[in-house]
């Protein structure tokens, strides 16, 4: 009797030491918010690898250090996440990136570079694969930053930010390397290098394209904080918030082309059924009734020429297909 006793009472102490466990936790979780993170403590990092392997050790080779089969083809080079140093970050410069960080990257990809966008796969493998990246790197166990700089809510463009933004960009020196109307013509840096020792361009302003996005907030970090591996030194102690985005409205203006700072996604492409045989000649009347697929193209080198989008046809029967 007093073996149950003891039993029913020892139950009743786990029951209780539990659900104060659970409350303790959903207190201190709902009293100390964090800043917006990406959540991965429960992420599988062997599930993260496995991913890496199929998707990105071609071009970042399978230990991470950028020196995939594909890697030669490519400029800029695919990054060396063994290295630490990161391009695209919220965090001082010297700092690894936050989850965040990297989960945008994975996510949105490089635009400007051969970095496709992963938005195809779920959430929980692309932070899978941040566990992966991470992974290479050790320092991320002991010293990542858990958030990063929070860009001020940017003001409305206008001729009177742009024309403080030259002014602001013409004093710091920007010119020196991106020119005066950001198209390097009149640059006057001799050949410029990475943290590898290869040649690398500046930034040409009037494509439009940015690595990092496209956003107010995008460029103001990138102009902040710098990018790693490179000479883009980081302003913050040079620039106030105002001047900064000033800067940004100035680097916008000079965009004369269409490209689009984003990386295309993964499309599917309808192929139309037929019940005769597969056509070989592109011009034969069945392709007019067949749908078309927009393709975006992916560049691997700069600079980027070429097509920025295929149109693609394609038909199939019980035994081929044909695609034009």
């Amino acid at each position: 009797m007093n073996t149950r006793r003891f039993g029913l009472f020892a139950v009743l102490l786990m029951v209780i030491a539990f659900a104060a466990i659970v409350f303790e936790v959903r207190y201190f979780r709902g009293r100390k918010p964090r800043p917006p993170q990406a959540t991965s403590e429960l992420v599988s990092l062997g599930r993260g690898l496995q991913l890496y392997q199929t998707e990105c050790a071609m071009c970042h080779g399978s230990e991470g250090r950028g020196d995939g089969v594909a890697a030669y083809l490519m400029n800029p080079r695919p990054r060396d996440l063994a290295s630490g140093v990161f391009k695209v970050r919220s965090t001082g410069l010297g700092d690894l990136p936050t989850d965040d960080d990297l989960m945008k990257i994975v996510t949105n990809g490089m635009p400007g570079s051969a970095m496709p966008a992963f938005d195809h796969l779920l959430e929980s493998d692309r932070l899978a694969l941040v566990e992966a990246v991470k992974s290479f790197n050790p320092a991320f166990k002991k010293r990542q930053p858990t958030f990063g700089m929070l860009p001020p809510s940017p003001p409305k463009h206008s001729p009177e930010g742009i024309a403080r933004g030259k002014l602001a960009f013409l004093s710091a020196g920007c010119s020196v390397c991106h020119g005066t109307k950001g198209d390097l013509v009149d640059a006057t840096t001799a050949i410029l290098t990475d943290n590898k020792g290869m040649p690398i361009r500046p930034n040409t302003f009037t494509r439009g394209v940015f690595k990092g996005g496209s956003r107010d907030e995008d460029l103001y970090l990138r102009m902040m904080t710098g990018i790693q591996g490179t000479p883009m030194i980081g302003y913050r102690r040079l620039f106030s918030d105002e001047q900064a985005y000033d800067v940004v409205q100035y680097i916008k203006s000079l965009k004369t082309g269409d490209a689009v700072s984003k990386q295309p996604s993964q499309t599917t492409i309808t192929a139309t059924r037929i019940n005769d045989a597969v056509p070989e000649d592109p011009r034969v009347a069945v392709w007019a009734s067949t749908t078309e697929s927009v393709l975006s193209t992916l560049r691997l080198a700069l600079p980027l020429k070429g097509a920025p989008q295929l149109r693609v046809k394609a038909v199939y029967n019980s035994e081929d297909i044909a695609i034009r």
